[in-house]
């Protein structure tokens, strides 16, 4: 049962973390885009403070219902979220582009950012990009090495195991503080460091 919770679990975080970030990128304006993209990482460390806040204090099966009631809540306001520009100009269909950016951008909409994306899109459509090019482009292996060694780092230096076992790491540190009250401190400053650089992403570029 924990593999197949861990099976699901994995299957989600690989589809929420990819498609994500590239539906927020399209739908987002230029001097948003970074913090939009972001923010995914932002509401992950609310998602692991709710945790510590609530999961000390209920049972199992009230932590489980609380868990599955956002995603449900996710699904349904979600279903109102209209496909991105990008899309419906990619599948030819202009017009939906056209309501699409008006619905997102409302009093800020510009005919003028609707031709900007028409061109990029065309200009991507005329470029057949290849699986080499990550390694053969030189922008594009640089991204591609920064990009492998922030996860690597992230990964190989424990965060995940200290996030998962925070609260028995500081119930045998037997500090001042109890070990329900460190995790909700911990969390608590996860959020705000994540907060914080989302904002500073398009500042400092």
């Amino acid at each position: 049962m924990i593999y197949a919770a861990r099976l699901i679990q994995g299957l989600g975080y690989g589809i929420a973390y990819t498609a994500a970030p590239m539906y927020l990128g399209e739908i987002a304006s230029n001097e948003v885009r970074g913090a939009m993209a972001t923010l995914i990482t932002v509401m992950s460390k609310f998602g692991i403070l709710s945790q510590y806040c609530i999961g000390p204090y209920v049972s199992m099966l009230g932590l489980a219902s609380f868990n599955i009631a956002i995603p449900i809540l996710f699904v349904v306001t979600f279903s109102a979220m209209p496909e991105s520009p990008y899309y419906y100009i990619k599948s030819g269909d202009t017009n939906r582009a056209e309501i699409s950016l008006k619905h997102l951008r409302g009093r800020d909409y510009m005919n003028e950012e609707l031709e900007s994306m028409t061109h990029l899109v065309n200009e991507n459509m005329k470029e057949k990009g290849r699986w080499s090019d990550l390694f053969t482009v030189g922008g594009n292996r640089k991204g591609l090495i920064i990009l492998f060694g922030i996860y690597f780092t992230q990964q190989f230096c424990g965060s995940t195991a200290i996030i998962s076992y925070a609260q028995q790491i500081f119930g045998a540190a037997e500090g001042g503080l109890g070990a329900e009250e460190s995790c909700i401190l911990f969390g608590t400053v996860q959020l705000l460091t994540s907060a914080i650089s989302c904002q500073l992403v398009d500042r400092l570029g």
